[in-house]
């Protein structure tokens, strides 16, 4: 009597509650740190998975209303080589059941993911979010030849999901607008023209896969809430242009950088249209276009294509104040939640200075004024890529490219996390997580 009673209590199980059996889990083919467990029921209830990624602290996947019968959910945000403990909870009405508990040992990671180090941490100054979605050329340098890598990484600096690209480069994998999966480019390395590019949506455990065409993509893209999608187009044509495919599929050019920059800069060689960044903004309905050889940013009009300002090294431009802030290999121009405009750029001249640079921007006088920069006595470099992006509790995360690593600075310019890749490991865009579970849900 009393071992059963003992029983009873050990299991959490209560007179009524709906239980399950016949629990499992099995490792992703693909995602060696993703676990799928499967469960059968006995009837409707909430039920969740809760469990420990070997730190000793409980976490616990949504809890949702199941049918009676068989039922799966991932485990999500474990580390490679791990010992994770796990068990499957019910709730029908107050009346809750726990499983045994039982164990599942992930993957060790694939050799060619690095060993990250993570430094600077301060706990409480840093964003909420904790985790880190980006790409990796495993190979890095200047040629982007791969192989590409997406991956998850905690705050702790463990890869905690990863995606081999293969023959594929991506250097935009972004959060979807909609927060219900992840999205990211990929243009083949021998499709010298790009017709087979794409934009690949798909949900952590691929469950949701989707595929949007976007022939001649260069080298980025966004989307709109909408789920229309914007990408520079110059791979199979002699122009460069802002392309925009709506959700059913339909393609329209919404701007011809190529004739612009005739008509504004005639001497000006073509590949100064070449882009790394294309941010559309929500508020003004517009996008924002960085070119890597021509030192401008543009912003276009989404819906007629009319240029709406530029500033850099075109002529006619917007002025950028005070006198001697220039931008030089400028990279991920972006509007800060203040309407201020932030962005990553060298020091033009000199060989190792990567600035971030804050501006507001003044449409009466046509002016840019730096009100806040990064970067002067501090290391980090960028030869190519990298990003600033205000972060929503005042910080900055700061990425340096083909420098390797992810860095979260405070408003006085005080280090608060730093990740590196190591040398050698070039980042592509890189975004901050708040909800794995979130990124995999489907649209």
């Amino acid at each position: 009597m009393v071992i059963g009673l003992l029983s009873l209590l050990t299991t959490g199980c209560s007179l009524g509650a709906v239980e399950v059996d016949r629990v499992s889990a099995e490792l992703d083919w693909a995602v060696g740190t993703l676990v799928h467990v499967s469960w059968t029921q006995d009837d409707e209830a909430l039920a969740w998975l809760e469990f420990d990624l070997g730190d000793g602290a409980w976490t616990a996947s949504p809890a949702l209303t199941r049918s009676g019968g068989l039922q799966e959910e991932v485990i999500l945000g474990a580390p490679g080589d791990t010992e994770v403990r796990y068990r499957v909870v019910t709730d029908q009405g107050g009346r809750r059941f726990e499983s045994a508990e039982r164990t599942v040992h992930t993957d060790p990671l694939p050799e060619i993911l690095p060993q990250t180090v993570v430094t600077d941490w301060v706990h409480e100054a840093t964003s909420s979010a904790d985790w880190v979605l980006g790409s990796l050329d495993a190979n890095g340098g200047e040629a982007y030849s791969g192989p590409f890598w997406l991956f998850i990484a905690d705050r702790a600096g463990r890869i905690v999901w990863y995606r081999d690209l293969e023959f594929a480069t991506s250097m935009f994998p972004r959060v979807a607008r909609d927060g219900t999966h992840i999205a990211f480019d990929e243009r083949i390395l021998f499709d010298l023209e790009g017709l087979s590019s794409m934009v690949h949506r798909m949900t952590l455990d691929g469950a949701y896969d989707e595929q949007v065409a976007t022939p001649g993509l260069g080298w980025c893209w966004d989307e709109t809430t909408d789920g229309a999608l914007l990408y520079d187009r110059n791979m199979d044509i002699e122009a460069a242009t802002l392309e925009e495919v709506s959700p059913d599929g339909t393609q329209r050019t919404v701007w011809d950088c190529t004739a612009w920059m005739a008509s504004v800069a005639p001497s000006e060689e073509a590949d100064h249209c070449n882009t790394n960044t294309v941010n559309w903004t929500p508020d003004r309905d517009a996008v924002l276009w960085s070119t890597y050889w021509g030192d401008y940013i543009v912003e276009v009009d989404r819906q007629d294509g009319a240029v709406l300002w530029h500033a850099g090294a075109l002529p006619g431009g917007w002025e950028l104040q005070p006198d001697g802030v220039e931008l030089d290999l400028q990279h991920y121009p972006n509007f800060t939640p203040d309407g201020t405009l932030l962005v990553s750029t060298h020091v033009r001249d000199q060989e190792g200075e990567q600035r971030a640079r804050e501006f507001a921007l003044d449409s009466d006088s046509g002016t840019l004024t730096q009100v806040w920069s990064y970067g002067e006595g501090v290391d980090g470099w960028a030869e190519y890529s990298g990003e600033a992006v205000r972060l929503a509790n005042g910080n900055t995360l700061m990425n340096y490219g083909t420098g390797g690593e992810v860095r979260e600075v405070d408003p006085e310019g005080a280090t608060v996390w730093s990740l590196q890749f190591g040398d050698g490991m070039t980042l592509g865009h890189t975004q901050l997580v708040e909800d794995l579970y979130g990124l995999n849900r489907g649209r």
